[in-house]
């Protein structure tokens, strides 16, 4: 849909911001605001028990959403009632002042608490609540580059202030914040359909794999049990081999943070960060100026597993090394697997068969997979030659299923833009939805 201009348009004299429509006005966020301030953290434990009321992080903000709701921690009322905790007034704006979302923007209904890590926008009466939300949700760049966002920027009350917002009268803004509400819902409609398109294509993916790394390609072939109960029926002529028959699993190195160097200055280590979509990619790199043992540098075609990390979801993601990354070292927090049968064992360690194995040993306190659990791991191995016509097959049966989770990727992207220049566009006054009709229950 093509959408129109307003009429008339005024210069502003701001480069990011150019013209706006000439009846509108602009100023400093600190001219529409009644107060700008910032969240507390209760000091003591105790308001923390029997809690009910919402207390707001930066990991409760949700690019999905701008209305913030059931906060993931809770504070008692016993914080509201002794000061423990600021509070503040519904329809207040959110926004996150310091680390890498530094620039998220939420927005309460309801009365709330949050911690110092949020500046809180309790507007004026001639500035409407989610009008300015949506107006800051698409600052995040400027916010970034008022904050001196080359390391760790912060953005205090003080230059929260000084973010430059324009807008019409009141019940305009309500009018465009209707018509944004009902075009992000259904981009946002859009897009969660995209992302249950590759959920499924996952789901797709790991099935292909599992049935060819347990039962093989010949639909004819004679199938006997395996003898483990989660693992059922394999061809009669394959083996069962725990790994520590097949090859070595090897912890990484160890280093201390002052053996960090500059890239060129040492060794580089893979990390969990480095695995990406069950590839090696090239960023978020380290390197270190220490003795590398030859048995912790790595090889074409070893697989670097993550073996420990805080989130349990990402234990047991894995990648095979190719060329570029070959002769690079491994952080201790990553184990190496190397055999001889790798180009086969890296989709049995993408397929269910791992997952399940692996899922036996982590708990809700323990987030790793030893040695020794990755060496008891039991896996279905073919002979040679089937083994290589697995790999091919499954090469070339994965880069279908890939092509298409990449196409849903890009339509994704597309769609996030999309929505982020109609949001743009509405609250700097470059289009005029004044005449749009919107469902009533949207608007």
């Amino acid at each position: 849909m093509e959408y129109l201009a307003y009429p008339k348009y005024q210069e502003t004299g701001i480069d990011w911001l150019g013209e706006i429509p000439e009846h509108w006005s602009f100023r400093k966020l600190r001219y529409y605001s009644k107060q700008v301030s910032t969240g507390t953290t209760p000091s003591g434990d105790s308001y923390f028990e029997d809690a009910t009321e919402d207390w707001f992080t930066p990991s409760d903000f949700d690019d999905r959403r701008l209305e913030l709701v059931n906060s993931n921690r809770k504070i008692n009322i016993s914080a509201l009632e002794q000061g423990a905790v600021k509070v503040f007034p519904a329809d207040s704006v959110l926004v996150i002042g310091i680390g890498a979302t530094l620039g998220k923007i939420g927005l309460s209904k309801a009365p709330f608490s949050c911690n110092q890590q949020i500046n809180v926008i309790i507007p004026d009466d001639i500035l409407d609540s989610q009008f300015l939300a949506y107006s800051l949700q698409v600052k995040i760049e400027v916010m970034k580059i008022i904050s001196n966002a080359t390391t760790i920027g912060i953005m205090n009350q003080n230059k929260t202030k000084l973010i430059d917002i324009c807008a019409p009268a009141i019940d305009e803004q309500k009018v465009i914040t209707a018509f944004l509400n009902y075009k992000t819902q259904q981009i946002d409609q859009l897009i969660e359909k995209k992302k249950a398109l590759i959920e499924r294509l996952e789901e797709q993916r790991i099935a292909v794999i599992t049935k060819a790394v347990t039962k093989g390609l010949d639909e004819n072939v004679k199938l006997i049990p395996s003898g483990v109960d989660w693992l059922g029926d394999v061809p009669e002529h394959w083996e069962i081999k725990r790994l520590k028959f097949v090859g070595s699993a090897i912890m990484g190195l160890i280093y201390d943070p002052k053996d960090i160097v500059n890239k060129g200055e040492g060794h580089l280590v893979l990390r969990a960060s480095n695995i990406q979509e069950g590839k090696m990619v090239n960023k978020d790199n380290v390197y270190v100026d220490m003795p590398v043992p030859d048995k912790l540098v790595t090889r074409r075609d070893d697989i670097l597993i993550c073996s420990r990390n805080g989130s349990r979801a990402l234990i047991g993601k894995n990648a095979l090394i190719e060329e570029e990354f070959k002769g690079s070292s491994f952080g201790a927090f990553t184990t190496v697997f190397r055999s001889d049968i790798n180009d086969f064992l890296y989709f049995v360690f993408n397929s269910s068969l791992f997952s399940y194995q692996a899922g036996k040993y982590l708990t809700s306190t323990i987030n790793q997979l030893t040695i020794d659990v990755i060496n008891s791991f039991e896996v279905p191995i073919p002979d040679k030659a089937e083994r290589k016509e697995i790999v091919i097959y499954l090469k070339e049966k994965l880069k279908k299923l890939d092509r298409s989770k990449q196409s849903t990727l890009n339509l994704i992207h597309k769609l996030k833009e999309y929505r982020s220049a109609i949001i743009t566009s509405a609250v700097t006054g470059k289009i005029d939805v004044r005449d749009i009709d919107i469902p009533e229950d949207v608007a």
